[in-house]
């Protein structure tokens, strides 16, 4: 894996209009065990990739279709187009002009358009390409599906919507097909999750864009459309392109007077001796949007969200390093008083990023998918107990101490 200071320069320059990077948010940057590569995994463009020793970051192929930032557990990535708060406020106009949700990705509004004025062609007669007029008001537009995340299914459950369409074109055969794959883990995921609590929601993946996204008209045809219409909007990747173009003339005109960057620096270690924790907020809104919701109807649910850690307190050392990275403080150190030590979980906080499962010395720790409900709704507490170390760390005998401990016996004498 490359050194830290050259993956925080790495990952920092995906930082772009499309995509914001918080590299101190990452699982790589704050401990270098750590195997998380969702984003290379799931990056439809082929902008991140791992060549077995290193993450390569390519941030001229990035597209900002944002299905990095949905694989990403700790937020460390996070889309900007659109951002999570221009899409809950573009679902709320939907919600309250009482539409049907609809949500497409640039490819099924380029390949509905390209038939759209074919049709139009032929039953004109006129060698020409006209125009058509998508409504607006009835989809949401994005790069790629996979952009939505749990979040948005929650969100709109919480709205009282209670079906949403998905609009793709053929997946399977597109270039970025990581990010239809995605699209349904996440669906899966929030339906998940909203079943537990008692919400029927559906989710349908359609192929090409539906009629009803087309004005109707006596000319509409097969395709249920208007071909007279002259009214044109832009796909969302032409709508990319224009906002690149922009920030790049202005990167140009301000350029003599932008202060140069600071260089990356390591994550620093908070007094407590843990490096700083963090709630992602889109992790906030899904809780929020599923007490909405309304009470569980099950004791147990699994989903890619949350996680559930058990520590074999026998193969444990007491080292505790697993609260010291966990980056969201979904294990947390406690000392009490009378000298007793250990760590406190909370269930509702993990994201499941399995930081701690991979740093874990002896392997005692490990994380479920599968988390109790009422854990999750009320923040339960778990308090586990560890039995004190035999030897205290930044001591001077400390080092001497330990491995008299490791090795023992007859041994002794070599110290």
């Amino acid at each position: 894996m490359a050194a830290l200071e050259n993956f925080i320069s790495v990952i920092s320059s995906l930082d772009s209009e499309a995509l914001r990077v918080v590299p101190e948010r990452c699982v790589q940057v704050r401990h270098k065990g750590a195997k998380c590569l969702r984003c290379a995994e799931v990056c439809a463009a082929g902008a991140i990739s791992y060549d077995g020793e290193d993450v390569i970051i390519d941030g001229e192929e990035c597209i900002g279709c944002g299905t990095c930032a949905t694989a990403c557990p700790t937020c460390a990535l996070e889309a900007v187009h659109p951002a999570d708060a221009e899409l809950s406020a573009a679902l709320a106009e939907r919600v309250a002009a009482g539409d049907e949700i609809v949500v497409a990705c640039a490819r099924a509004l380029s390949r509905a358009r390209r038939r759209a004025e074919e049709a139009a062609e032929a039953a004109s007669g006129l060698l020409r390409r006209a125009p058509v007029d998508f409504d607006a008001s009835r989809i949401l537009q994005v790069v790629c599906l996979g952009r939505l995340d749990e979040s948005f299914y929650a969100e709109c459950a919480a709205r009282g919507v209670s079906a949403v369409t998905l609009a793709g074109d053929s997946c399977e055969t597109c270039k970025y097909h990581r990010g239809g794959k995605l699209a349904r883990e996440a669906a899966d995921s929030a339906g998940a999750l909203l079943d537990a609590h008692g919400c029927e929601f559906e989710r349908s993946f359609v192929s090409p864009l539906p009629p009803r996204c087309y004005e109707g008209g006596a000319a509409a045809g097969a395709l249920d459309f208007d071909p007279a219409k002259r009214a044109t909007i832009a796909t969302l990747r032409e709508m990319t392109a224009a906002a690149a173009k922009e920030a790049a003339a202005d990167a140009l005109a301000l350029g003599a007077e932008k202060e140069e960057e600071p260089e990356a620096r390591y994550v620093k270690v908070s007094e407590d001796g843990t490096l700083p924790q963090f709630v992602p907020v889109r992790r906030n809104r899904v809780m929020n949007s599923l007490r909405r919701v309304g009470e569980p109807v099950r004791d147990e649910v699994t989903c890619r969200l949350w996680g559930q850690v058990s520590i074999d307190t026998d193969a444990c050392t007491s080292c505790r390093m697993c609260a010291t990275f966990c980056p969201t403080g979904a294990i947390t150190r406690f000392q009490d008083e009378d000298g007793a030590i250990g760590v406190d979980h909370r269930p509702y906080r993990c994201v499941q990023c399995r930081l701690c499962e991979d740093i874990c010395m002896t392997g005692a720790l490990s994380v479920s998918d599968a988390v109790s409900l009422d854990d999750f709704e009320h923040g339960r507490v778990h308090h586990i107990p560890m039995d004190p170390p035999a030897w205290t760390p930044n001591k001077p005998d400390s080092i001497f101490t330990k491995m008299n401990q490791v090795i023992g016996g007859e041994h002794n004498s070599f110290f």
